[in-house]
């Protein structure tokens, strides 16, 4: 839990500006978190996350991530 707190304070002071952004698409929200602290933990900035197909679609259009983490078994695509 330690590393997990120090890893995530690492990757929060990297300027947000610098860092890649992702959007984070899973119908599990536990899943949703689990991935986003990873993604933190690498160095990109979430920006926005979506449990279902439309809202990915409006994520990606509205933040334009560089990166989408996509379950490809969406129940709604």
């Amino acid at each position: 839990m330690l590393a997990r707190f120090l890893w995530g304070a690492a990757a929060a002071s990297i300027d947000c500006m610098d860092r890649p952004t992702a959007l984070i698409v899973d119908d599990h929200a536990g899943f949703r978190a689990i991935a986003r602290d990873m993604l933190n933990v690498a160095g990109l900035d979430v920006v926005a996350e979506a449990a279902d197909g439309a809202s990915a679609l409006d994520a990606a259009d509205r933040h334009a991530p560089a990166v989408v983490l996509l379950d490809i078994r969406l129940p709604d695509m």
